[in-house]
């Protein structure tokens, strides 16, 4: 009996080895294959916008910067001293047309305001302002509630409806 149980031990102790073999290469050769899909990735991923030879369009998600910078010739900056946390106060009692918006910012900075011709200022609705800040805010405030878009050029304010964009792709 006891030679059975030591055969029997022994026969054991081979499949346990031949399994823990099967199972230590299986996990080798994954681990293998892991290493090559790790080390191919970290190598693509030095150039991410690098093209494949069967690749029409790359895409990145990342921040994009053209070859080169264009400067909007018709957008300077507004007077420095108009653009602090105190540049200018507009309070009005009541709801203003963007003719008498466009007037008072005049009066308060001597800037001339344009309103566009495109613009169909009876279609406009009223607003009521109450701002202390930059005068950039200002505007955009107005042109935001009013749906409009805002400009500085030559020293003039203008607000239009409609702005064209070029984007190169």
């Amino acid at each position: 009996m006891r030679i059975k149980a030591s055969l029997f031990s022994l026969f054991s102790l081979f499949l346990l080895v031949g399994c823990n073999e099967q199972v230590s290469q299986s996990v080798n050769t994954q681990v293998r294959q892991d290493y090559r899909e790790a080390t191919q990735a970290f190598e693509r991923a030095k150039n991410p916008l690098k093209r494949t030879e069967n690749d029409t369009i790359s895409v990145s998600s990342g921040i994009w910067l053209g070859d080169k910078s264009v400067k909007q010739e018709h957008r300077e900056p507004l007077p420095a001293k108009l653009e602090t946390p105190m540049g200018i106060t507009y309070v009005s009692d009541e709801p203003q047309s963007l003719i008498e918006i466009a007037g008072q910012i005049h009066t308060l900075t001597g800037i001339p305001v344009i309103v566009d011709d495109m613009i169909n200022k009876d279609d406009l609705k009223s607003i009521q302002l109450n701002h202390t800040g930059a005068l950039s805010e200002l505007l955009s405030q107005v042109s935001s509630d009013l749906s409009l878009y805002w400009y500085y050029q030559n020293q003039k304010i203008a607000f239009y409806r409609k702005e064209t964009k070029t984007f190169t792709l």
